[in-house]
């Protein structure tokens, strides 16, 4: 799951639409992805509990002068990407399933670094509501053990 250290946001603050699960999103206007974003990519911070998260690596939100919005996953190595989700919005959230997100890359090759093919439209909101971005992936890590250590989050 995607963080900004100082700007994220955690999902289950949204008034009934956050799901009841863990995680963040971002309120990044179009200057800021104009200039570009970027946040750690957590695994297994549940209940936004930092502390017990794994750091896997690097996500980057751009966009471009027309709006097209791109986001880089870099997994530190060992880690690898088999499918992104994106979700590029207005307020309130109305998705809960990272599966039904505004982009779903489908499955992947476990690749290190993974960027959505084709940009996001930053979304034009009315009413005054502000556009999010919710970044999430699958990762895995390739090892050749053949047990499983203690996991770090209980």
């Amino acid at each position: 799951m995607g963080y900004e250290p100082g700007d994220s946001v955690q999902l289950n603050t949204q008034s009934g639409n956050g799901c009841n699960r863990w995680g963040w999103y971002e309120t990044p206007t179009l200057a800021e992805l104009q200039s570009s974003i970027s946040g750690i990519l957590y695994v297994g911070a549940g209940g936004n509990v930092i502390a017990n998260a794994i750091n896997v690596g690097t996500w980057t939100a751009s966009a471009s002068p027309i709006g097209g919005v791109t986001v880089t996953y870099n997994l530190s190595p060992g880690y690898f990407i088999d499918e992104a989700h994106i979700d590029l919005d207005c307020l309130p959230i109305n998705t809960c399933a990272p599966g039904q997100y505004t982009f779903n890359s489908g499955a992947l090759p476990n690749v290190p670094v993974y960027a959505n093919p084709t940009p996001l439209q930053y979304p034009a909101c009315s009413g005054g509501a502000q556009a999010y971005l919710i970044i999430h992936g699958s990762i895995n890590y390739l090892t050749t053990a053949t047990t499983c250590t203690e996991p770090v989050a209980t």
